[in-house]
Order: structure tokens, then sequence, then C-alpha cells
């Protein structure tokens, strides 16, 4: 078009009346279709028909609802009845729908026109919706528009004055939802009536009323308010992860510890939203956000399998085991300097820390059986020296003390005042000695801890690295893994117009930062740590830890090895060792032994997942006598490396089987037979011919019984004595090795083990009985938290004794019974527990769950479960549980007679 409300919009004419102004409902019906499938934006409709013609109303609703749900804007005019037919039938249909965008007629005073209709409406009495019964009715008009006195374009072309009707009102309010859509095309029908009535010049009666509507449209604001318009997310996001919103370029970072994230956003626009966590595939959501509303998504994340991996960490240059360690994606348990983390199949990208190291980087690609080993570049952590650092100023080194953080390790650092805050007005340097650079990857890296002065109006003080290079002035060098924080104020002339780390809260945590100078290689370099204050208002300033450069180190691989130890004749030798990279990748491992003075032979060791080599030699050993060795390991550069020279000796073999039993005791089954399966290993293998079981009931003979099948190292033995309730056997197990001298031994060494037979078995839980497994979490002991106090005595288990489980951990504490000889069964306990509140599934529980002849079944309590878990939990998604809090012992009991036998 070339005029109106929105000059720039593209009519599309379609016609549904004669040139008398008559035509057929079913006609309307089409010409709204039509619309929708030649992908109009907005109808303007001035066309309606009397209640008293008795018109298809729902019939005109379907096709109303229809087309707004595909997306297009239906603006009706209301009709020019005034109030003659009497409510609630003033209103023509299709003007009646509720769903549409029904306008009233004003003149230029703002007053009602005299002939447009009034509402309200009523569809009490229509199949199928039978709502908006009157009184009171559904309100209506929605809003009014300018429809007296018109100037229109007529037939002919060119444009007459003088226009009056609702029918001139409904094109002032197409053109205004033109303009929206125009200036954002993602808002819904919904949007668009939400903004032009709520951007209304209100009129008449205060609020929306069935005169004016919500009252007279008003452009300009509505575009205004469409430029401002917003709603809100809330996801309910249980996980440490992350969830971005393409469309506003938001990413919300998410955590496990807050189920519920909200954020606002631009409303009316659709949106695609990708949520991704640790252990999930991610998932990604296509949705419209309405103005004014909040949206609440629940992402139904799928799990990934998940494996356990071995992770230790050495240090780079000695290759010793770093006892203590921190991951990015969070450690399971770290003992002896071995961490283990659960981690989804798949490719994980990790960042891992220690106090005194650098840290380090990695993506690794996890599978079933997974061991990572990482070698961390030591750092220089001040504690037996300053680092031949110079200083001047507030720069001091030492021990923190007062409000001061602590060391990042240690307990030594350097700080502009280790014990209080800096001082006003005061140019401190802190500078490390002169260095040459070789390499033109060079790099070095700190970590650090700062508080300087700032406001949201300005960054007042603050420290920034300067390099100095053969002797020059120095130049500010800019951090390679971060940004400075702002531009200091000139108010600080020792700073002023730099960029620097500033503020209080960007920075008051150890964290490392990182700045590339391979650029200087060649040269001679000065590394500068400058700060700048004002004369008003200090902080604590800034701290610094754990310096490291790293220039022209060129290393070997690193081999670690433990000696093998001396060994007896004919037991199986395989020499093993951890070969890591230092620089490139092992291109080669090689074993050189030999038995007495002769040369050397070598034997290719070969690789095993965890980067350990091994090789096995023990069909080329003499008998007896003294074995050395020594390992060789190349890379792609190449370098080598070359361990010390080992020794073993090859003696006699002396060492009898170990034995290790494992029954049930006591037991309720009174069926024979009763099994027992033992473990019986030998560094030379077992003669199973002298393998035996002894046992007898109590006043019979003993009874020698044969292994009834072996597997492995696993012997199973059946003993075919009946017992009744309170009847017990007692036995012994022998066995010799496969030596010449024919080792023998006992389990046990002295006396005898035993199965009770009995018809209950009770465990006070004062102490643990061998028939309890526990995992994970699981713990037997005094409770340290709530519930303060065991049911009965002091002790029993729990998960965590001292505190509150973790987060995302599966745990099972498991108790073995034997029900074979039993008719029925019952299982009876008391418990408390504290879960994460269900909303309305619970994020959080437990439940019981039983295993025989390898399946798994839920067994539910007498009492019932109280939820179901949330299939946001990826351990027991959607089952019965015990959720929420139950501060109080209570009893449970379980009928197990379905399994009895």
């Amino acid at each position: 078009t070339g005029t109106g409300v929105a000059p720039e919009a593209t009519v599309l004419p379609v016609k549904i009346l004669d040139r008398t102004g008559n035509g057929d409902e079913s006609d309307c019906w089409l010409g709204i279709q039509y619309a929708v499938e030649m992908g109009a934006d907005i109808a303007s409709l001035s066309v309606g028909w009397d209640h008293d013609e008795d018109p298809d109303r729902a019939a005109f609703r379907e096709a109303c609802d229809n087309a707004i749900a595909c997306g297009m804007v239906l603006c009706i005019a209301a009709g020019n009845e005034d109030e003659s037919a009497g409510a609630p039938d003033n209103l023509r249909t299709p003007g009646d729908v509720p769903s549409v965008i029904t306008v009233g007629a004003t003149d230029s005073d703002d007053e009602l026109a005299s002939f447009s209709s009034v509402g309200p409406v009523c569809w009490e009495d229509v199949e199928p919706y039978l709502d908006y019964p009157y009184p009171p009715g559904l309100v209506k008009p929605d809003v009014v528009a300018p429809g007296v006195n018109i100037t229109s374009t007529v037939l002919g072309g060119g444009y007459e004055d003088g226009w009056d009707g609702t029918s001139m009102a409904a094109p002032h309010t197409a053109g205004t939802a033109a303009l929206l859509l125009s200036g954002r095309h993602t808002l819904s029908p919904e949007d668009i009536k939400s903004i032009i009535e709520s951007t209304a010049v209100d009129l008449g009666e205060p609020g929306k009323d069935n005169r004016y509507g919500s009252g007279r449209i008003d452009a300009v604001q509505a575009i205004e308010r469409m430029l401002g318009a917003t709603g809100e997310f809330c996801f309910s996001f249980p996980h440490n992860g992350r969830i971005y919103l393409l469309e506003s370029n938001q990413t919300i970072e998410t955590s496990s510890d807050e189920p519920l994230h909200c954020i606002t956003s631009p409303g009316g626009v659709d949106y695609t939203i990708v949520a991704t966590a640790v252990g999930f595939s991610p998932e990604t959501l296509l949705v419209h956000l309405p103005i004014d509303t909040t949206l609440e998504i629940e992402p139904s994340l799928v799990p990934l399998p998940i494996a356990d991996v071995r992770i230790r960490l050495f240090d780079k240059l000695s290759g010793e085991l770093i006892p203590r360690f921190e991951l990015s994606s969070g450690i399971d348990s770290i003992v002896d300097g071995i961490g283990f983390i659960r981690l989804p199949v798949g490719e994980s990208r990790l960042t891992f820390e220690a106090c005194g190291y650098m840290p380090e980087e990695t993506r690794i690609s996890v599978h079933s059986d997974t061991a990572l080993n990482i070698l961390l570049l030591p750092a220089m952590n001040f504690e037996e020296s300053d680092g031949e650092f110079s200083s001047t100023g507030d720069w001091e080194w030492g021990i923190p003390s007062g409000d001061s953080p602590p060391a990042h390790s240690g307990g030594r650092c350097w700080a502009t005042n280790l014990d209080g805050l800096y001082s006003n007005s005061t140019e401190s340097i802190l500078s490390t000695a002169d260095i040459s650079l070789h390499s033109d990857s060079a790099w070095f890296g700190f970590y650090h801890f700062y508080q300087f002065e700032a406001t949201s109006w300005g960054f007042w003080d603050g420290g920034n690295v300067r390099l100095s290079v053969d002797g020059g002035e120095s130049e500010i060098i800019y951090p390679t893994n971060l940004f400075y924080d702002g531009i200091i104020d000139p108010y600080d002339t020792i700073l002023a117009y730099e960029p620097a780390f500033s503020g209080e809260q960007t920075g008051d945590f150890w964290h490392f930062v990182r700045f590339d100078i391979g650029e200087y290689s060649g040269h001679t370099v000065r590394i500068l740590f400058r700060t700048g204050e004002d004369d008003n208002t200090t902080r604590l300033g800034w701290y610094l830890d754990d310096f490291a450069l790293v220039d022209t180190f060129r290393f070997t691989p690193l081999i670690i090895h433990l000696p093998h130890p001396d060994v007896e004749a004919g037991e199986e030798i395989i020499i093993s060792a951890l070969v890591l990279p230092r620089d490139t990748p092992i291109t080669g491992v090689c074993l050189f032994w030999r038995a007495g003075a002769g040369d050397f032979s070598p034997v290719e060791m070969v690789l095993s997942p965890g980067d350990s080599f091994s090789a096995p030699l023990s069909d080329t050993f003499p008998p007896e006598g003294d074995v050395e060795y020594y390992i060789l390991a190349v890379d792609s550069d190449p370098d080598t490396a070359v361990t010390d020279t080992f020794s073993f000796h090859i003696g006699e073999d002396t060492t009898p089987p170990v034995i290790r039993a494992q029954f049930v005791s006591p037991t309720l089954c009174l069926t024979p037979p009763y099994t027992v399966l033992a473990s019986i290993t030998d560094n030379l293998g077992v003669d199973t011919e002298t393998v035996h079981l002894y046992a007898r009931r109590t006043g019979t003979p003993w009874e020698s019984f044969s292994p009834a099948s072996v597997e492995d190292s696993i012997f199973s033995f059946e003993i075919p004595l009946a017992l009744s309730a309170g009847d017990s056997i007692i036995f012994y197990i022998e066995a010799c090795d496969a030596s010449s001298h024919h080792n023998c031994s006992r389990e046990p060494v002295d006396g005898y083990l035993a199965i009770v037979a009995t018809d209950a078995i009770t465990f006070d839980l004062e102490s643990i009985s061998s028939l309890f497994a526990l995992d994970s979490i699981w713990q037997w002991g005094e409770p340290g938290t709530e519930p303060f106090s065991a049911h009965s005595g002091t002790h029993l288990l729990g998960t965590i004794l001292d505190g509150y489980y973790p987060n995302e951990r599966f745990a099972r504490m498991s108790l073995q019974l034997d029900l074979s000889g039993c008719e029925t069964a019952f299982l009876s306990f008391y418990q408390i527990y504290y879960f994460e509140e269900p909303s309305p599934y619970a994020p959080d529980g437990g439940n019981i769950k039983l295993i025989t002849d390898g399946e798994e079944h839920i067994i539910v309590p007498e009492s019932l479960y109280t939820g179901v878990i949330s299939y946001s939990n990826p351990f027991i998604p959607g089952e019965l549980c015990f959720g929420g809090e139950n501060p109080l012992w209570e009893q449970q009991i379980i009928d197990l007679s379905d399994w009895a036998g």
C-alpha cells in the first residue's frame, strides 16, 4: 500500500461478499483458510452476521482459532448495532469469537461512536464450547480505534471523506499489528493482541470494559512496548552444565545445587535452546517465549553411558606422584595420588590443578577401561626463597596473615601487603631477574588473587603486567586466557588510562593467568608486576604464587618403574613400566636384560591401556640365578631416556597356595547342599587333585568333598549335609601347589569355619557383618549429623555419617541372603531419611531392590514408597522411592515370600 497505518505492508485482497455486501458464511470460512494458505500474517475482517440471523458460531470460532494457531492475527469489526439487540447479542459474528481482536469505533474526541456495538458476549449455549456464561459473559470489544469521518480509498481510485463504522476501525488495528510484526516477526498472535491491549489509551470505566474494551489503540506506544517486551524462562535443570539461548546470545551456567534457573529474555521471540550437562546427550528445544509470561521448561536429557576413569598425576620433572589435585569435572576420591572419576563415554575436556604446579588442560576419549596419566609442570612456590624477585613500594614476600588470603600453595607468597591493605598513591613494582628466551613458544603463568578499589562508575586502583626487553622501557603485555578488568581512571595518576586487573569480585579467589611471550625469543626480558592507587580507599591488593616460565625445555620420555622383586623358580615374570611422553609421542620402548655376565639382549615392550609397557620374560630365564635389566624409551623428536640397571634373583619356590573361602553364615537355608566358594591361588599354579574341603555336623565324623567345579581360580564345593535351625557345619579347606616342593596350606590355619542354620538373622549394627557390602558413600559407624543417634545402640549404616551426600552420585549398600531353604521370608528394618524435597517428582531418593537369578526387582514395603524419582535423575529415573524428609525412626516391613526358595 502507499497509505494508511502501515504504508509498506503488502495487501492480499480476498473477496467473500458480492457487490451488494451479501454472502454466505462458508465463503468467509474459505476466505480465512485461503489467506492462511497464501501466507498472510494479518487479516482485517469488516464483515459480520447478526445473532438473529442464526450464524454457525461454532464453525466461525473453529475457523478463527485454526487461523490463529497457524500464526495469523485476526482483527475483526465489532459491528454497528450499538446496543440495539441487547446483551449479550450486540456484537456480530465472527467479532464475538474470544481469540480474535475485536475492534469498536471512536470519534476524534475519543468518544465511543454512537453505532459501535458493545459487549459482553456469551458462548454457554454453543456446542462444543459452552463457555463464557452470561451474566457476566466475556468482555468485548478488545480495543477501539478511529471509525468516524474517516478518509479512505474508494473504487476507481482516490480518497473520500466521511466514512463511518467499525469497518474503518478494524483496518487501523490491523495496520498497527503490521507495524509490530515488521519490528519483530516472531511475535505470535497472542503476543500482538497482548501488546495492543496493554498499550491502549484507557477510556470509559477504568480497566477493560464492554464499551471501549482495553481502550483506544496507540501505535507508537505499541511499538515501544514491542521493542522492550520481555518474558522469563525458568528451567528446571538440576545438573552441572549450561543452557544456551541462541537468538538472544544468552548462556546460563547451571548447578545441581540450584535446580531452578530463571532468566529474562526478549519476549515474543522463537528460541532455539540447547541444554548440555556432563554425562548427558545435549537436548535442543524450539520454543516461543510469549511476552509478559514466565515459561517453565524442564529439559529431559538422556544419560550417556558412564565409565570409571583412573587418574594419576605426576611431576613432569621428577616423575613423582602428586598426592593431591583438583579436577574441573569434580573428583570422586583421591587415595595415595590416584584419583577415580565417573565420566560419560566419549570425548571429555578436563583441567587438572595441584598446589605448586601449573594447570594442565587435556581432551580425552573415555571408554570402559580408561586410565589417565597427567604430567604437571612444577612452579616456583616461594616457600624456600623469594625466587630472586626484586620489589619496590608495597610488595613483600612471606606468610599472609590477618584478613589476607592464605597462599595458593604452602605458606608463602608475594603480596602488596601480607597483613592488611595497600597504601594510597603508591607505585609498587615486583620484578623477576633477567630471563633469556630461546623458544618462540615461551610463556609464563602464575596464580593470583586481587582486590582493588572499583565502583560502578570507574576503576580507581589496579595492577598490570609489563615486560622489559633487553633493558628497555617496560610495556604492558596482555593475558592469553582472560582479559584485564578495565581501564584505570585518570584520578589514579600512576596507572591513568592503562588496562589493569581491578575490582573486588572478579579476582578475589586464587586463579591462573597465562602470558605468551614467544615473540621475544632471542631477547633478554624482565617481567614486572606494577600496581597504582589513587589517594583514597584501599583494599587487600594483589597476591602472587606458583609462578613458572616455560621456555626451551626439551624433555626426554618419563619412565616410571618399580624394580622387579626376587621370584621363585618357574614363576611368571613380566617386567612393566609406565612410560609417559613429556614433549612428543612415544615411538618405542625396549627392555634390555642379561643373566650372568653375558651381553644384554633386547625385548620389545608392548603398550597396554594406561601408558603401561610390558614384556614377559619367563621362558628365557635360567631356573636359578641373578638377572639384570634396564629400560630404554624413545619419543618422536627423537629423545631417549634410559633407566638405571636393576636386578632380581630367581630361587626355589617355598610359597604355599593362598586360600580365601566365601560362604553365607548364618543362613536361613535348611535344605542342602550348602555352597562354599574358595579363591585358591599360587605363584606356580594349584594342583587341583590336592584340593579338598573337610566338613562335619556336630557329633558326626569328618567327610571329604572334592570341588564340584573350578573356574579360573574359584573352586566351588557343595556340602550335602542336612541342617535344622540351630545346627551348624564346621569345615576347612586344604590345597597344595604344583611345584616340586609340593607346598601345602590350610584355610583356616587353625580351627574351623562354620555355617550356622537359623530361622531369623538379626543385625544390631554395633558391629558390621561381612554379609554387608558398602560402596561409594555408604558408611558404618556413629552419626555426626542428623539423626545424631542410632535407633538402638550407637552405630548404624548411612550415606555420609557427618554431612550431606554429594551430587550426581549412585550409591548401593547390599546384603547377601540365602533363602533357598525358606517357604516364607520377611525383611524388617528401621529408617530415617533426608532427601531434597519433591517438586512434584523427587530429584533425589532411595529404594530397595532384590537381585536373584540375575534379575533385579524393586521391592515395595507394606507402608509403600513416598514418591517417584524425577527423570532428570540419571541413575534411577522414574523409579518408586523414598523422597523428601522423614526425620523420625520408622519400621519398614517387606514380604520376600515370592522369592523364598
